[in-house]
């Protein structure tokens, strides 16, 4: 008995009286759609929950692999340059009040 994928329209031939993807990214995709406010509780509630663990993992993952976050970083830029340029431009624009009260603040405490 073959079905087609809800989300691609493949035929394909279930494994199981269930399946109802052709794939299991597929059901994936469907599952997270369907239950999409749920999951992104439970995802804040667990890293609000382990912080201080996943801070630690990461910091130790970036020490660990210095050059490797730096060229991803770099090709990242390059990849992006006028998408992040134009982004900042913008923050300038709309936050100039609160970047030069900033940088006066700064400039009196640091001279």
């Amino acid at each position: 008995m073959s079905r087609l994928c809800p989300h691609c329209g493949t035929a394909f031939e279930p494994t199981g009286g269930t399946q109802r993807c052709c794939r299991r990214k597929r059901c994936i995709a469907e599952y997270d759609a369907a239950n999409r406010d749920r999951v992104a509780k439970r995802k804040a509630a667990y890293y609000a929950a382990n912080r201080e663990r996943i801070a630690k993992q990461h910091a130790a993952y970036r020490a660990a692999n210095l050059d490797k976050v730096a060229k991803y970083q770099a090709a990242h830029y390059a990849a992006n340059r006028a998408r992040i340029l134009k982004r900042q431009a913008a923050y300038a624009a709309a936050n100039r009040e609160r970047i030069a009260k900033y940088q006066a603040a700064y400039r009196a405490a640091n001279r």
